[in-house]
């Protein structure tokens, strides 16, 4: 029953982590090099993310967490696969390409921020008493496969091409490889059935029970801004501390000895983390979900530093599979089950689609999206600033 929205979440942050792993040959054909730049356009889809959440969330509370799911789905896989067929500047048509980019990235934000949403409802509210972190633990392995397949086709690609074939078309590759899972996706999702509480909540209420957006924001506001400071830690941490690493370490660091084995760091990174994906789970169930996630989000600021720290001060193969690989990777599990957790408690079952939807992706917008786009601003400042980040 759950399978499907399983699959959908790998492949929501499949896209996301091959975008940022593969950002610099990205940026040579739509940014001129520049990864400021390409950092702010990743910003750009965050931003449109509590839309996606709001109009999908609004699907999925009046009609059902179906039809929600497999329209967000449709939007995430066209623009998906759309985005490795574009003309560049390396083409000749860089203008139109980098126009048609943001559009697509634009869309694809959208469509997370009801994919994500959605995912992270529809295994809460089937999972059952007491087994609510298992549930998320399940989430989270199926993000972390999306990162391992994303980091390891990068890795992959890599290795085997120089740098100008992955600037020429390597890069295209990880979206056309999108297309046959995303029509497979697709198809599956049709066969879903609506959750058990949905269909509580729609035999017990009649349509006009159901609040409007804007009285969810006025019935509900201040808790959808306690969701979006209670995710912040976590989001900040999610997109600088596992994603944007790499391109610090081999921008800044610049150290030729780790140059060519950064990305398989980040193939080490995600391993761990699905190792770690439903211990952190168990942990929630047993020890409770408020104590796991201060202990988590606490522990995310302190190993994310500690990195940082440790890779300026020595950048071997030792510290670059310890730090960015094992570290970061056990961390990382912890943050998105108990983040993932906690978004799915603190809203009832008849606002859940459209409150959810909307913490969860303004908080990733804000203090995630933005997250590689302030590194690359407080590099000037300091060296150190992603990490104090």
């Amino acid at each position: 029953r759950t399978r499907t929205a399983l699959l959908a979440n790998s492949y929501a942050w499949y896209e996301f982590a091959v975008f940022g792993y593969l950002i610099r040959p990205i940026a040579k054909n739509y940014a001129g090099g520049s990864s400021i730049m390409m950092w702010s356009i990743v910003s750009v889809a965050f931003f449109v993310r509590p839309i996606g959440g709001i109009l999908f969330g609004m699907l999925g509370d009046s009609v059902g967490r179906k039809p929600a799911f497999i329209f967000s789905t449709v939007l995430v896989s066209l623009s998906t696969v759309l985005q490795g067929c574009l003309p560049s500047y390396r083409t000749g048509q860089g203008d139109l390409g980098l126009a048609l980019l943001i559009i697509l990235r634009v869309a694809q934000g959208i469509g997370i921020g009801g994919v994500l949403g959605s995912s992270v409802i529809y295994i809460a509210e089937y999972s059952g008493p007491g087994s609510l972190g298992i549930a998320m633990g399940f989430l989270a392995v199926s993000s972390n496969v999306g990162f391992l397949l994303a980091s390891l086709i990068a890795a992959t690609l890599d290795s085997a091409l120089s740098g100008d074939q992955m600037a020429d078309w390597g890069y295209r590759i990880p979206f056309f490889l999108a297309l046959l899972p995303g029509m497979l996706l697709i198809r599956s999702a049709h066969a879903m059935e609506d959750t058990p509480v949905f269909k509580h909540k729609v035999d017990g209420e009649s349509n006009s029970g159901w609040a409007s957006q804007r009285e969810v924001m006025r019935s509900f506001g201040g808790r959808i801004m306690m969701g979006v400071a209670l995710i912040a830690g976590a989001a900040a941490f999610w997109y600088v501390s596992t994603v944007y690493i790499f391109e610090w370490i081999d921008t800044e660091l610049d150290d030729s000895q780790v140059d060519s084995i950064i990305l398989w760091a980040a193939v080490v990174q995600n391993v761990v983390a699905v190792i770690f994906s439903l211990p952190s789970g168990y942990v929630i169930d047993v020890h409770g979900l408020v104590s796991v996630f201060v202990a988590s989000t606490l522990a995310c600021g302190i190993v994310s530093l500690f990195t940082f720290l440790m890779m300026l001060k020595s950048t071997t193969v030792a510290t670059l599979f310890l730090g960015p690989g094992i570290i970061i990777g056990a961390a990382k599990a912890f943050a998105y089950t108990t983040n993932n957790a906690m978004a799915s408690v603190i809203f009832p079952p008849n606002v859940r689609s459209r409150a959810v939807g909307v913490s969860y992706n303004l908080s990733n917008a804000v203090f995630g999206g933005l997250g590689p786009a302030f590194s690359q601003l407080l590099l000037p400042v300091s060296i150190l600033g992603p990490g104090l980040l």
